[in-house]
């Protein structure tokens, strides 16, 4: 994983330990979610360098890719394995789920096809 892909999931981790972390009764992040996180990162960021992360009252971890002029994305990912993703790109508006890390390279080349080569 990248230095400053590293040192935002490390806020991120220092931030949410605890639950009530935003005020507002949230859970806790749990350490299976940021170990979860941290290999969709190293996926993900061969294709997507600018990744953002942050956090769901839920205890999930979210990615978020955004381009001005290409569109937008994000995953959440919970403890228990399960990923949901959403994304705008271009006129594509996907969304979806699934409970395996192995989809990953499959739904980042899919978002990759509709926001750079205009896949149908």
């Amino acid at each position: 994983m990248n230095k400053l892909h590293k040192e935002k999931l490390n806020e991120l981790w220092n931030q949410t330990q605890t639950g009530d972390w935003d005020g507002y009764e949230s859970l806790p992040v749990y350490d299976r979610t940021f170990s979860l996180a941290e290999q969709v990162i190293e996926i993900l960021e061969a294709t997507w360098p600018s990744l953002d992360f942050g956090a769901e009252p839920d205890g999930s971890i979210t990615i978020e890719w955004y381009s001005k002029k290409l569109g937008e994305w994000s995953l959440s990912l919970r403890h228990d394995d399960f990923i949901s993703y959403a994304g705008i790109l271009g006129k594509h508006k996907l969304r979806g789920a699934c409970k395996t890390l192995e989809s990953i390279p499959y739904i980042s080349d899919m978002l990759y096809a509709c926001a750079f080569k205009g896949a149908n």
